[in-house]
């Protein structure tokens, strides 16, 4: 909604199947290293938690 994108999410206001090409949810990110002077914390959530 803030992005005001035209995806399924954003017309409910639910995460739901979305196959739309502009969706910003479903994102795999790999990190293969630290990036230089910085910290990475990652937080692992068995759960469902909004944005």
């Amino acid at each position: 909604m803030r992005r005001k994108l035209s995806t399924p999410c954003a017309a409910t206001g639910f995460c739901g199947e979305c196959s739309s090409p502009r969706r910003i949810c479903r994102v795999y990110s790999i990190i293969e290293r630290k990036p230089v002077n910085s910290d990475i914390t990652v937080i692992l959530c068995g759960e469902p938690m909004g944005f």
